[in-house]
Order: C-alpha cells, then sequence, then structure tokens
C-alpha cells in the first residue's frame, strides 16, 4: 500500500506509535482513531475531517487502514462509533487519547493537553504539561528525545527516510528529503528479547534480520561490544561477533563461531579461529596462532594453518609453521623439525610453495615440492630436494643426496663423496691434499654434465687444493711439450718420460726418477747414468770432477802414508820397550825360587832383573805348608820405562 508523507512528517511516528500500542492496549479493542490535518483525509471528507473509528480495526501484523494514513495520528477510543476532531498539528495515541490544541503530543490513556504539549500516560496537565524538550537520555531507562530517537534509527535502520522509488540513500540526515516509499512488515516482539526483526525498502528487500534463541553476549571490559549469543568480551576495548566468541584480552578483534583471542592484542577472525598469546593473529576457519608474549607474535593466515612459536608465519591452506620464526607459506605447506604436521619446533625453517616442505632448524625449502630433509637444508626450485642437513639443492628438479653435499643447477644430482689419496706413475707413488673430501659439489648429473666457466687461477703447490682454471693447465702443457721434444730425440729405445714426484726435485734423461726431496736424478737403480764434462768445483757446495777427486785421493793418500809410517815407528818403539820391561820383570822374578831349604815354614825372597835396557824389581813370600807341599806367590815390577806391575801364584808338591 503505498503511502504520502507530507514535509515535517515521519515514518518514525507510526513505528513508535506501533510499538506503543503493542505495549498498552489490551488484547481486544473496539477500534482506532486515526486523524489527519492535512491531506487526503478520509473517503469524501475535507481536509480536516476525522476518519471514522470503525475504518478498521487495529490488528499485529495488519495494515495501518484501508483509508490511508496521511499524519501518523493514531489513537485508541472507547467507542466504536466515535469520531475525534485532531487540530492541525496534533497527535494522540492511546485510549481516549484526546488532542484537542494545536500540535500536542499525547501518549497513554485518557491524556490531554495544551498547545506544543508533549504529554506521556497523561503526566501533565493543561497548566503544567509534562514533557516538552526533553534532556539526552544517558541511562537504560531514561526518556529519550526527538534528536536521539532520530540519531538511533539513523544508525540502526540504515537510512529510512532517505529513499527514492528507486534507490535508498545514505542515513536520516534530513526528515525532509524522502519520498514515496513502499513499507511492508514491521514486527516488533518486546517481551525482553527481540526475537525478529525485517526491514524492507521498495520491492521488500530485507537488509537487516537477528534471530537467535541462545545466551546473550557479556561485556565485562570496558568501551567492549559483544555481539552473538553465548559471546563473552572480557579484555578493555575488545570487540566480539559470533556465536560462543570470546574475546578475553585487552585491545582484541574476534569474530568468528568459538573464536577467540586469549591475550592484549589478538585478532582470531573465522570459525574457531584462535589467536592464544600477545599478538597474535589468525584468521581463517580453525586457524591457531600461538605465538610466544614478550618474544614474538606468530601469524597463521588460511583454513586449519598454525603457526606455534615467536614470530612463526603460516599463510595457506592449510600450512603448518613450528618453533622460533618459522615461515610456511602455499597450499600445504610445512615448516618443522621432522616435516609432517604434528613435528616439532625448527626454529628459522622456511617452506614456501605448493606442499614444499622445510624440516629441521634453520632449512628453507622454495618451490612446488621443493623438500629439505634435515636440519640447515637448502631446497630452492620445482621440485628441488636437499635430503641430508646442510645440504643445498638449487634449480628444478636438483637433488643433494648426502650431508653437506651441493647440487647446482636443474636436474643437478649428488653422489657419495670418493677419497683419492694419491697416484703412481712410473712405480713412483704421489700424494695429494685433501685426500679426505667429507662432500660432493655437482653441476649436473651423469648424461647430462656442464663445464665450468669464468675460475680464477688457483694456487699451485704440493698443498694446494684450489681448482686450477685452463689457462694454468696450458702453461703446463707448453712446459712439458717443450722438455718433451728435447728429450724425444734421444728415447729411441721407448724409455718412459722422466719423472720428479719428490719435492723440489728434477729428473733428467728418459726413465730418470728424483723419488727424494731436493734431488736431481739422472737415471733409476740399475739404469745409472754419467754426467760428463763437469767444471772443477770452487765453492763447499759445488760438484766436483773426476779430476778434482784424484788429485784429492792422491793428496790424500800420500798424507796418510806418512802418518801411518809415523804413527807404525812410535808403536814398534812402544812395543819394544814394553817388552824388554817385560822381560826384565821375569829376570827378577826367577830368583825368588827358593835352591834350598830353609828353617822354617815360611820365607820371604827379593830380587832384581834387568833386559834390553828395562829393569825390574820383584819380591815373592813362600810358605810350606807340609814336608810335600810349598805355596808361594810373587809381584813384579819394572823400575824404569813405563811402569808395569805383574804377579803370580804358585804351589810346589814333593813326593
Amino acid at each position: 500500500m503505498k503511502l504520502k508523507y507530507q514535509p515535517k512528517r515521519s515514518i518514525l511516528t507510526a513505528a513508535l506509535a506501533a510499538a506503543l500500542v503493542s505495549l498498552t492496549a489490551p488484547t481486544a479493542f473496539a477500534g482506532v482513531l486515526m486523524c489527519q490535518n492535512e491531506g487526503l483525509g478520509a473517503p469524501g471528507g475535507a481536509a480536516g475531517a476525522p476518519i471514522e473509528s470503525t475504518v478498521q480495526a487495529w490488528s499485529e501484523g495488519g495494515e495501518y487502514g484501508a483509508a490511508g494514513l496521511t499524519t501518523g495520528r493514531l489513537g485508541f477510543i472507547a467507542g466504536a462509533t466515535t469520531s475525534t476532531q485532531c487540530p492541525a498539528g496534533s497527535n494522540p495515541v492511546g485510549f481516549a487519547a484526546t488532542a484537542d490544541e494545536l500540535n500536542n503530543m499525547l501518549t497513554g490513556n485518557s491524556s490531554s493537553g495544551n498547545p506544543n504539549a508533549v504529554l506521556y500516560n497523561n503526566g501533565g496537565t493543561p497548566a503544567a504539561p509534562g514533557t516538552v524538550t526533553v534532556a539526552d537520555g544517558v541511562n537504560g531507562k531514561d526518556a529519550v528525545n526527538v534528536d536521539q530517537l532520530n540519531n538511533g534509527m539513523s544508525n540502526t535502520l540504515n537510512s529510512a527516510n532517505q529513499y527514492t522509488d528507486n534507490s535508498v540513500s545514505n542515513a536520516i540526515n534530513n526528515a525532509n528529503s524522502y519520498t514515496d516509499a513502499r513499507i511492508g512488515d514491521t514486527y516488533n516482539y518486546v517481551d525482553g528479547k527481540v526475537e525478529e526483526t525485517y526491514k524492507y525498502v521498495d520491492e521488500k528487500t530485507k537488509y537487516f534480520k537477528a534471530n537467535s534463541t541462545g545466551a546473550e553476549s557479556v561485556v565485562t571490559g570496558n568501551d567492549s561490544i559483544a555481539i552473538g549469543p553465548g559471546t563473552v568480551v572480557a579484555g578493555d576495548r575488545s570487540i566480539a561477533g559470533g556465536v560462543n566468541a570470546v574475546a578475553s584480552g585487552d585491545d582484541s578483534v574476534v569474530f568468528g563461531n568459538n573464536a577467540k583471542g586469549t591475550a592484549t592484542g589478538t585478532v582470531a577472525v573465522g570459525s574457531g579461529a584462535e589467536a592464544v598469546n600477545v599478538g597474535d593473529v589468525a584468521m581463517g576457519f580453525g586457524a591457531i596462532a600461538t605465538g610466544v608474549s614478550g618474544v614474538g607474535s606468530a601469524v597463521a593466515i588460511g583454513v586449519g594453518n598454525k603457526a606455534t612459536g615467536a614470530g612463526a608465519v603460516a599463510i595457506g591452506d592449510p600450512s603448518i609453521a613450528t618453533g622460533t620464526g618459522a615461515v610456511a607459506l602455499g597450499f600445504n605447506s610445512i615448516a618443522t623439525a621432522d616435516g609432517t604436521a604434528s613435528g616439532g619446533a625448527a626454529d628459522g625453517a622456511i617452506a614456501m610453495g605448493n606442499a614444499s616442505v622445510a624440516t629441521g632448524q634453520g632449512s628453507v625449502a622454495l618451490g612446488n615440492l621443493a623438500t629439505t630433509g634435515a636440519a640447515g637444508g637448502v631446497a630452492i626450485g620445482d621440485t628441488a630436494k636437499a635430503l641430508q642437513g646442510n645440504g643445498i639443492a638449487l634449480g628444478s628438479g636438483s637433488t643433494a643426496t648426502h650431508a653437506n653435499d651441493v647440487a647446482l643447477g636443474a636436474g643437478s644430482t649428488t653422489a657419495a663423496a670418493v677419497a683419492t689419496t694419491g697416484a703412481t706413475i712410473n712405480s713412483v707413488e704421489y700424494t695429494f691434499a685433501g685426500a679426505a673430501p667429507t662432500s660432493t659439489v655437482s653441476v649436473g648429473a651423469e648424461g647430462s654434465e656442464r663445464t665450468i666457466t669464468n675460475v680464477a687461477a688457483g694456487r699451485l703447490s704440493a698443498t694446494s687444493t684450489d681448482a686450477i682454471n685452463g689457462s694454468q693447465l696450458d702453461a703446463t702443457n707448453r712446459a712439458v711439450t717443450a722438455i718433451g721434444s728435447n728429450i724425444a730425440g734421444n728415447n729411441t729405445q721407448g724409455l718412459p718420460p722422466a719423472v720428479a714426484p719428490g719435492n723440489n726435485s728434477v729428473a733428467i734423461g728418459p726413465g730418470s726418477v728424483a723419488d727424494r726431496d731436493n734431488t736431481i736424478s739422472f737415471g733409476t737403480p740399475g739404469a745409472e747414468r754419467q754426467l760428463a764434462n763437469v767444471a772443477p768445483g770452487v765453492a763447499a757446495t759445488d760438484a766436483t770432477n773426476l779430476g778434482q777427486v784424484q788429485s784429492m785421493v792422491g793428496s790424500g793418500v800420500q798424507q796418510a802414508n806418512a802418518y801411518t809410517d809415523q804413527q807404525i815407528q812410535a808403536l814398534d818403539a812402544k812395543t819394544k820397550k814394553q817388552m824388554a820391561g817385560v822381560g826384565a820383570m821375569a829376570m827378577a822374578s826367577s830368583a825368588l825360587v827358593p835352591n834350598a831349604r830353609a828353617e822354617g815354614n815360611s820365607s820371604i825372597s827379593m830380587a832384581a832383573g834387568t833386559y834390553g835396557g828395562e829393569s825390574a824389581i820383584a819380591a815373592g813370600v813362600n810358605y810350606y805348608a807340609s814336608n810335600q807341599i810349598l805355596l808361594n806367590a810373587k809381584v813384579a815390577a819394572t823400575s824404569s820405562g813405563p811402569s808395569r806391575v805383574g804377579f803370580a801364584i804358585g804351589a810346589t808338591i814333593g813326593f
């Protein structure tokens, strides 16, 4: 039904009247009085004429009257056939309310008032009208004035006045700016809670609805808002919306069924989303962010995402990041200690890309299905894999198989490191530096090898482990070629080339081997060579020729002979003298033998002797142990020349 609204008349009056009717009118009533001051009026009546109360009975949910409502003035009267004149600008609402003066506003049973008066439930008198120029209400049960009512309706009904037949404009800022509109149905149940509210604009478009029988929301925090049944807001300056949503931390924002923000500054958006510690952000169905308060917040965005640890970030559907600074971005990305959704913490692990997996502390997996299998691994590229600790795989399909391996380039693979301690060339052993490798660097795969270019020159020494570039090998080749060409002319027997495995050594001639450090070799054992035309040496360390050696040997022999003769002569003289001394002692000792038996059992003998110019003395003791046994002892010493001493003991037996 179309309703024509005149200037300075609002839909609010009708809505207010309907609400008051539901509060004050009895269940059964005789009729409705609709008065109008200007406009269409009753069918066939002049402007200002009353509308018969029997035009249409008011009923909950029914139309406002078949004759049309132009001024919004409604009232119940006792009799079904009573007619009442309404002065211009008057608005009586209620049983037997009488607006008998200009610009009256009356509500309540049997209310009446003077010009420009506003009365509620006969609360004023003609001399002292009741509710005029009402201040802004503050508490829940205070009266509100027209400005507050208009502002409240503006905010909640979303621009009921400024709409046209074709579109809805902005909020109610001026009640004079609306034209024809269609009002559908408005149902208000005032019984302690609002069951349903429907609002239709133009073609009965519904733009607001609330319907719930759940528990009331609870707000205990200051300056906070709770929307939805069972929703609880305990933190200050926080807001929560949804069923059983909980914002228990200050400055938190929580939206979604069973969503929870349990610490200061948390944000949880989505059914079942949960932001646990200070500053955590969880957005998405079932997303959970658990940071470390005072250390770092976690961020989980996406369905089922979980970010656990200070600074952990999980974004995708679903992605799992567990550990300090762990990051998982992409569909089914995982950054944990063991590469599983339930794995432990992997600090600093980063997984980015579809189904990428970063396993272990500090590992990085970037790309579709990129995978690291242990701490410190890096896999970058589509399906790149670093399977063991600290391995690096760079490139699509690259694989670093063992710990510390490096695979560079698409499709590159690594194999186990092989130790090469040295080599044997022409029976000469050579040892190498870096003979115990721990891992492998690969720039290709078997059948897909690559060259390495732009390599700087490496150091050349017996202990160097630098890479050697082509120019260094070229210099070696040219030097070897020059030597080989000189040797080739003399190598008519097909001998092997010269080799010098010793440090700072030189091998000259085919088959020559210099295997000792700091040596020059002209052959090998069993195949020696003469070094001809050698000049005489001058310095102490110079080589000498045969002439020098022979001269030195001849001189040495002469000197040796003279020395030998001298020494022999001296020895001869000494020997002769010693022999003479011995002879002298013998001569002296011979005189000690007793020639006749002396009386007594003991005797002492003294003697002297000479021989070859040498002299000696001797003394002896004799003892007759019996008539048949004689015991004696002798000592002799030279008395000239080198001192010599002799001693003898003997026994004589007679029979």
